[in-house]
């Protein structure tokens, strides 16, 4: 009895690695059929979708046959549980031992059967499209677990009880092959995946066409900055050849004696505000005495302006004043300040004032000349109005490839191709057929 028992747990031993396979082949599914492929624009697939979804009539009925098939065979399933259950050694006379590891290993395959068949969780009454998908979602894993968790206790239950472990074997192989063909009409017959492709299918046309109508305001855009670099072409030639004229010749001479002019003007300007700056202090302070406070304190604030302005030459009068004052020191300063105040009056005379006043009237009215000359010249007129039509259309083109990089990062967002590979693996996943969408 020994000897039987170790011999038992050898062969088990040696058995469990090669098992699984045993199953596999046991339960191997059919080589798959070559997988159909076609190309399709977006206008066929509507049509092809509805012919993979016909017949649901036939379909229907197809679903309650397999149930049933899967019932009935569930039904025997448990009556050869049972007649596993009670079945009798063939051999009586095995050991103690070898007798506790058949009803051990019997006793577990029988209730891991009945599980694996309880989790079906099969009614054929009411088969429906919900529950028959809950069937073949769960019934690969299932299998396979029950496959593994049962691999020893088959094999032992084979050394035993050959006819009868073998009987349920086939049951389960059986089960299998209902399952399988109820997983390929779920796979045909799949709405809510139909569904998903049409919305997909739509989601793609209006994305198409928001693709072609940015498309098409980029061909407008870009055919509008055609006609702005040609306009801005044009009207570079034409200032080019405005600036090569005898007339802009002249503009330009005017334009720089002008500029020298007024260059002249800053100097003289210069140098009298320079020659009063000493006397601001003391300006300042002869404010607060004058009966005049008003107009010493202007060439106390700004000494240019208000000498400018002071067309009746007043300030002679006040410097006189200024002077004599600091002199008999009614106007303080301090000594230094009082110096630089001294030297300034012995600048300022009235011959001073009025040579300056001569040679800045002067220079100021050759320079109104110029400008009067300057604004009846034509050729600037029209060469101003030429450059700002090429600033215009300058600007114009800029917007313009602006507004085309705007709608290239549009397109770039709607990811139609993206959208077509998501179509494509659903339509495969849906109808079993590989589908090339064509756009």
């Amino acid at each position: 009895m020994a000897r039987v028992e170790k011999l038992i747990k050898t062969q088990i031993f040696l058995f469990i690695m090669g098992v699984l396979d045993f199953f596999k082949g046991l339960f191997a599914k059919e080589m798959p059929i070559e997988i159909e492929e076609k190309e399709l624009s977006l206008e066929a697939i509507p049509g092809f979708l509805d012919e993979k979804f016909t017949q649901q009539k036939a379909t229907q009925d197809r679903i309650v046959e397999l149930h049933r098939n899967i019932r009935v065979v569930i039904d025997e399933t448990r009556d050869n549980l049972d007649a596993l259950k009670i079945a009798k050694l063939r051999n009586p006379n095995i050991g103690v031992k070898a007798k506790q590891i058949m009803e051990g290993n019997r006793d577990s395959f029988i209730r891991r059967t009945q599980l694996f068949l309880d989790y079906l969780k099969h009614d054929p009454k009411e088969p429906t499209y919900e529950n028959t998908q809950e069937l073949c979602e769960s019934f690969d894993e299932e299998v396979e677990n029950y496959n593994k968790s049962t691999a020893k206790g088959f094999y032992v239950m084979q050394q035993f009880f050959a006819n009868e472990s073998r009987a349920v074997a086939l049951n389960i192989k059986d089960l299998e092959k209902n399952v399988m063909q109820l997983n390929t009409i779920v796979a045909q017959q799949d709405l809510e995946s139909k569904e998903k492709c049409v919305s997909l299918l739509e989601e793609l046309k209006h994305r198409i066409q928001r693709e072609q109508k940015f498309g098409l305001e980029q061909e407008t855009l870009k055919h509008e900055k055609e006609k702005f670099e040609k306009a801005i072409d044009n009207y570079i030639r034409k200032r080019d050849k405005l600036k090569k004229s005898p007339g802009y010749g002249q503009f330009e001479k005017l334009q720089i004696e002008k500029e020298g002019l007024v260059k002249d003007i800053k100097e003289k300007e210069s140098y009298i505000i320079l020659q009063f700056s000493p006397l601001k202090h003391a300006f300042k302070k002869f404010s607060r005495m004058s009966v005049d406070e008003l107009f010493v304190e202007q060439y106390s604030e700004d000494a240019l302006k208000a000498f400018l302005h002071d067309k009746d030459m007043k300030i002679v009068g006040v410097l006189a004043n200024m002077r004599k004052a600091l002199i008999d020191e009614s106007l303080q300063l301090k000594v230094e300040k009082k110096q630089k105040a001294l030297d300034a009056f012995d600048k300022l005379t009235p011959e001073f004032f009025s040579q300056w006043k001569l040679g800045y009237d002067a220079i100021r009215d050759r320079k109104l000349s110029k400008e009067r000359l300057l604004r009846s010249n034509t050729v600037m007129q029209e060469y101003n109005e030429l450059q700002y039509r090429v600033e215009h259309y300058q600007q114009k083109s800029v917007k313009c490839d602006e507004k085309i990089a705007k709608f290239e990062k549009d397109k770039e967002k709607l990811s139609v191709s993206d959208l077509q590979k998501d179509l494509e693996k659903q339509l495969r996943n849906c109808t079993n057929v590989i589908v090339n969408v064509k756009l």
